[in-house]
């Protein structure tokens, strides 16, 4: 090639490789610092709080969403990885539930694109949804809410920690997706667990402090950068003092330790009764594994 054809190659290396890297790789956590969040406060605001304990915790996977991990950790990749959409179901000793999101619609699945959306786990939700004495959502964003009910929320005037119930403190995060809040929950027998949302959508995201690409937070859906890299920090800082804590990630695919698969309905007290189910999206997800962008949407 010429020296001019060189040149003109050069610049428009730079020209589009300059943005792409401002844009997808670089986490950009400049200025950012851990909240001063302790894990002495969380349980002391989780034992004050009365009521019935939390004895339990399960899951239901809904469904499987495809998203390229750079949508969620900058600089993870620009190929689709299998992510999970879950509810929760936090059984507590006189029988009743508490209810961490409540599933997606037929319609929210189809908008966004989730395979293997599973009609008999979500009826289960629906079911337990509906009787739950608390009903809360890690956010407002329809992968987290079927419905527009609410007993909790996180409002500019109640932006503190704070116990929804025994062993549950809601920990809000303004400047995220619109109502996000994480979850600290303290099991009867000490067990600890952090639901941590869109404040930490995957493993790699509070482990290497890396935010959403900035594409996705400055065009996709808006966030404050800042406040998403203070959190992450935050979280890990947590983990660091309670390492036997379990950190449940917003989409992450990873098996967790503590958690039984099944909602189940537990009314009549039976506590003990809880049986695992054969799930087809938590069977299929095992053998998932990232792959290429085949043309699926990605409406974050």
């Amino acid at each position: 090639m010429t020296p001019r054809i060189n040149i003109a190659v050069a610049i428009l290396l730079l020209a589009l490789g300059i943005p792409f890297y401002w844009y997808f790789i670089n986490a950009g956590t400049d200025g950012a610092h851990a909240k001063p969040l302790k894990i002495a406060d969380l349980r002391t605001l989780a034992l004050k709080a009365s009521g019935a304990a939390p004895v339990g915790i399960r899951t239901e996977m809904i469904g499987i969403r495809y998203v390229p991990l750079d949508f969620l950790a900058a600089g993870a990749g620009l190929w689709s990885s299998p992510t999970s959409i879950r509810a929760f179901q936090i059984v507590t000793s006189d029988g009743s539930s508490i209810t961490i999101d409540s599933g997606i619609t037929p319609q929210t699945a189809s908008a966004f694109d989730i395979v293997r959306y599973d009609i008999a786990a979500q009826q289960r939700v629906n079911g337990v949804v509906n009787k739950a004495r608390i009903r809360l959502y890690l956010s407002n964003f329809p992968l987290h809410k079927r419905d527009g009910r609410t007993d909790h929320a996180a409002t500019p005037t109640n932006v503190a920690p704070h116990a929804v119930s025994a062993g549950i403190v809601e920990i809000p995060t303004p400047g995220l997706t619109d109502g996000s809040a994480m979850y600290f929950v303290r099991l009867q027998n000490g067990r600890e667990f952090l639901l941590t949302g869109d404040a930490a959508t995957l493993r790699e995201s509070w482990q290497r402090i890396h935010p959403p690409a900035r594409y996705v937070t400055s065009f996709r859906r808006p966030q404050d950068r800042l406040e998403l890299s203070s959190w992450l920090m935050t979280i890990n800082a947590l983990h660091r003092e309670a390492p036997d804590m379990e950190i449940v990630e917003g989409h992450d695919l990873h098996p967790m330790r503590e958690i039984q698969y099944g909602f189940d309905d537990y009314s009549d007290l039976g506590l003990a009764s809880g049986h695992p189910r054969d799930n087809p999206v938590m069977a299929a997800a095992r053998g998932l594994s990232s792959t290429p962008n085949q043309g699926r949407k990605h409406a974050l």
